[in-house]
């Protein structure tokens, strides 16, 4: 919303900025809310007033008596109770368990299960279902590395790769590719996008030695044998791949 303000160059429109937790509110009276936010309410004075801690909804004539909570708590005698450690969700108690943090797992009612290093979800502590990202789930129930030159792997699939590292490319199978000779990041293993340092990407996607001055083109293996040189000098007679000074000759 916009009010507009008069000024000496006629009238400009001034955004109208509403009071903390309202969404929206009357332009000419900022500070008579009509809607909020989550978490506040409006009051018979069109204040947005925030309401207890964990409460997702609360009474507007006590906004301190929630009405229904986020889903990491539970509603209690008009409060929000945060679920016990490690717990995602609960119910009825909030010592109940029905979901756990990454990491753990369920014992029964409660997120006593810690899951093995490098897992996300596990059924127990020496079986993980899904490992975090760089590992992938054997059927053994722990968590290795992904193939080599992955970067990210399916954590259920050890060699289906997600992500390469430098210098190769995720092909059809879903496995990496190197890319071409000096190239840290391609689409295929024809089409370069960047090169590695001391390189230059050319007009066919492929990576070139970055010739040093005064050299205007160089040997692929070198970057100061010098093949052609810039203006102004000229390749040596004596030392073959060096530029050097041309002289001006006056007869």
């Amino acid at each position: 919303m916009a009010v507009s303000v008069p000024t000496t160059n006629g009238l400009i429109i001034v955004p109208t900025i509403c009071d903390v937790g309202c969404l929206n509110c009357l332009s000419s009276r900022p500070q008579v809310c009509l809607t909020c936010a989550i978490s506040y309410v409006l009051t018979v004075n069109g204040y947005c007033a925030p309401c207890g801690p964990n409460c997702l909804t609360c009474s507007s004539s006590s906004p301190l008596n929630c009405t229904s909570c986020y889903g990491n708590a539970i509603l209690q005698n008009n409060t929000c109770l945060p679920c016990s450690n490690n717990c995602q969700t609960c119910n009825n108690t909030a010592t109940f368990c029905t979901s756990c943090i990454s990491g753990y797992a369920l014992n029964s009612s409660s997120c006593s299960i810690k899951c093995n290093a490098n897992c996300q979800v596990c059924a127990s502590s020496n079986s993980c279902l899904i490992c975090r990202s760089g590992f992938s789930a054997m059927n053994n129930g722990t968590c290795l590395p992904c193939v080599s030159s992955c970067r990210v792997c399916s954590g259920v699939a050890q060699g289906t790769c997600f992500e390469c590292g430098l210098g190769f490319y995720l092909n059809s199978q879903s496995t990496c590719s190197a890319c071409s000779s000096n190239c840290s990041v391609c689409s295929s293993s024809s089409v370069c996008l960047t090169c590695a340092t001391g390189y230059y990407l050319t007009r066919n996607f492929m990576c070139a030695v970055q010739c040093r001055s005064p050299c205007a083109s160089c040997s692929s293996g070198s970057s100061t044998y010098c093949e052609t040189c810039l203006l102004g000098y000229t390749l040596s007679y004596n030392s073959p791949g060096v530029c050097v000074t041309q002289l001006n000759c006056t007869i």
